[in-house]
């Protein structure tokens, strides 16, 4: 009977997970739901337009499609018609490999629930110790250490969209340091530095500070 009632939950939620974003989940209006890999987690984000009785959302993941474990939970906005915006990282990217499946499971304050479509995120590398450091932090110079022999392109960009630096493929060596030097112009506040190897991109959030 335990197993009956367990497989019976399993395949409401699957079912459920027809419902796509911009629709109800439950009293939530979804906007928006996604999952991205960057280089040190996969990034889970997610806005609504309003929200009625929200408890709380509570991230699951599975490796087949079919078996979900929760991985973190996020707690709503209870009553609001205004756009929320929600994100979760889940750490856990030394440990997967392959096609890995994100959804959200939505609870009101009652108990009742319903999941949201699902987002699929394809590792094709093992990235345990092999991403990039970056100071997040500079003034005048960014330094990028590699830990795996890679074909390296560059890209800095402003907040407005703006590319400071154009990408230029860079081959490197196993702990090569590749330095971004006379920065001191940039005006003060964030940048994104993306880093394509091998095909691959990751991005980076950079403070610039002033002298």
């Amino acid at each position: 009977m335990k197993n009956f009632l367990l497989s019976t939950f399993i395949l409401l939620c699957v079912q459920l997970n027809t419902t796509k974003a911009g629709s109800t989940l439950q009293s939530v209006n979804l906007a928006s739901f996604d999952a991205k890999l960057n280089s040190s987690a996969i990034a889970i984000s997610w806005s609504t337009t309003s929200e009625v009785n929200n408890d709380r959302f509570e991230v699951e993941r599975s490796t087949d499609g079919i078996s979900w474990m929760r991985v973190g939970e996020v707690r709503g906005s209870g009553n609001t018609n205004q756009k929320i915006d929600y994100s979760f990282n889940d750490n856990d990217i030394e440990l997967l490999k392959g096609k890995v499946y994100y959804r959200l499971e939505q609870f009101d304050f009652s108990g009742r629930s319903k999941c949201s479509n699902i987002e699929t995120v394809n590792i094709t590398k093992n990235y345990g110790g092999s991403a990039p450091t970056v100071n997040s932090n500079f003034t005048n110079q960014i330094k990028i250490n590699m830990k795996v022999l890679a074909q390296l392109n560059i890209k800095l960009i402003d907040m407005e969209g703006k590319e400071i630096i154009i990408p230029q493929s860079i081959p490197v060596v196993e702990g090569q340091t590749i330095s971004i030097d006379n920065l001191e112009h940039l005006k003060v506040g964030i940048y994104i530095l993306q880093l394509n190897i091998d095909g691959e991109t990751t991005s980076y959030k950079l403070f610039k500070s002033g002298l």
